[in-house]
């Protein structure tokens, strides 16, 4: 655990490092190739964040397909069921 937290340590102080300065050195104008990319990226995430909002909302009802479903004779447990809403 003390490793992991030393790792950690480091590597946030690293990424707050680069954080400072890629913000001291990018004060420059903004080009027109890097809007481009933020209206890609904007658009991008409005899609991605509406399917995984609609993943979201059909999990219940998948609940009683899986309830319903047997294996080797046997009704899948709530365990089983859990594993397999985390998978997707």
């Amino acid at each position: 655990e003390n490793v992991f937290n030393a790792y950690f340590a480091g590597l946030a102080s690293f990424c707050a490092l680069l954080r400072v300065v890629g913000l001291s050195s990018s004060k420059t104008v903004v080009s027109q190739a890097n809007e481009k990319f933020q209206k890609l990226k904007t658009h991008y995430l409005a899609v991605f964040w509406a399917f995984k909002l609609a993943d979201w909302l059909h999990g219940p009802y998948f609940y009683s397909v899986y309830a319903s479903k047997k294996h080797n004779g046997k009704p899948f447990g709530e365990d089983l069921i859990g594993k397999l809403f985390l998978c997707g």
